[in-house]
């Protein structure tokens, strides 16, 4: 479990690797395989990291794990639309599909999908649109200090 700025991180690793990151109420016990990925969470909310190193196990259908391929290229601090990524898989209906799998993105701040916006405003985030507003705030915060 991670204390975050904005609230309790549950993350759960197998041997490959993280494979989920989420918000929870709950207190959970921690994993000692963890120490590396926390320091890494610490540097992110203090501004000092851009991307993460760990090993991530991945889990979701082919279309799911595309669709967070692209979303992590998503440079730190900018964003892009779900229609941005639809037409990057080559259809530009797929958006709400799109919007779909990053709903269930089992690794949420490392696939960055609070950087998935609609062209008319925010959208949703599954840990909740006040959480996505902060982490874009914070981002921008660090990408244009001043």
């Amino acid at each position: 479990m991670y204390d975050s700025p904005v609230g309790k991180i549950k993350i759960s690793a197998s041997n490959d690797g993280i494979f989920e990151i989420e918000f929870t109420d709950s207190d959970l016990i921690e994993d000692p395989r963890l120490e590396y990925f926390i320091s890494q969470l610490d540097e992110y909310f203090y501004g000092d990291r851009k991307a993460f190193s760990v090993k991530f196990d991945i889990r979701g259908s082919d279309f799911q794990k595309r669709v967070y391929e692209i979303v992590s290229q998503i440079p730190f601090g900018e964003v892009m639309t779900y229609s941005d990524i639809a037409i990057m898989l080559g259809n530009k209906h797929l958006s709400r599909s799109v919007g779909n799998a990053l709903a269930k993105n089992p690794l949420m701040i490392v696939i960055p999908c609070h950087r998935v916006v609609r062209a008319d405003g925010i959208g949703g985030y599954a840990g909740g649109v006040w959480r996505k507003r902060w982490l874009l705030s914070h981002e921008r915060r660090w990408t244009n200090p001043g």
